[in-house]
This record gives C-alpha cells, sequence and structure tokens, in this order.
C-alpha cells in the first residue's frame, strides 16, 4: 500500500474551503395583529393581557449583517427572532422561497397577539 505521502497532491487538487456568499436581510414589521379582535385574555395570575404586542410596532426596520449571527440591534423580542430565525439564516445565504425570490412573509408564533414580518433579501 502507498500512503499519502509518497503521492502528494498536486496544487490543484488540493481542496480549498468553500465559503458561501452571504447577503444582508432587511426585517420590517408589516403589521402586529389582534385575531380575537377586543376580546381579553388573562395569564396564570390571572391579570390581563395586551391586546397587541408591546414590543413590535409597525414600520420597525432591523438589518441583518452579512457576517455573524447575532440577533439584530434593537430588535425587541427574543421569541420572535427565534421564531423568524430560519427563515432569516435561508435568505442570508441565497435561499428562495417557492413564491417570493427576495422577498417573504413570516410570523411570531404568539397565537393571542402575532407580529407579521416582511424578510428582504439586500443584493448591494
Amino acid at each position: 500500500m502507498r500512503s499519502d505521502s509518497q503521492h502528494p497532491k498536486k496544487e490543484s487538487e488540493e481542496k480549498k474551503p468553500y465559503k458561501l456568499k452571504r447577503y444582508r436581510v432587511k426585517i420590517t414589521v408589516l403589521k402586529v395583529s389582534h385575531p380575537f379582535g377586543k376580546k381579553r385574555f388573562t395569564d396564570v395570575n390571572g391579570r390581563l393581557l395586551p391586546l397587541e404586542c408591546d414590543y413590535c410596532f409597525p414600520g420597525m426596520e432591523f438589518i441583518v449583517e452579512a457576517e455573524g449571527w447575532k440577533i439584530p440591534e434593537g430588535f425587541p423580542c427574543s421569541w420572535a427572532w427565534d421564531d423568524i430565525y430560519k427563515s432569516v439564516l435561508h435568505m442570508k445565504f441565497g435561499g428562495e422561497f417557492p413564491h417570493g425570490k427576495k422577498e417573504f412573509l413570516t410570523c411570531c408564533t404568539d397565537g393571542i397577539h402575532p407580529v407579521i414580518f416582511k424578510l428582504e433579501r439586500l443584493d448591494e
């Protein structure tokens, strides 16, 4: 048997690390929903919950930078970030969705007052 040391790889055969192109992603809060109208719910301690999300407001915008994995500065809700993170990563690495190549609508999973987000891949 011959070892690799007996057959050194040619320079062209050496494996080079493959790096995916990364994009910036813009997150816009489109709508703060209240699917139950004016009906109020209480938490486990009997306190009334707000009708709408207290953290996100329509028109808020955030940029996810191409490098790094952190939540965007100023993003108000870690639960919402966790819900949309996989879609943000998909777009960050150039992924496309069937109904929109550079844009995607998603929402957080708060069933009482969900927030709808628009994700846009920035090609700059």
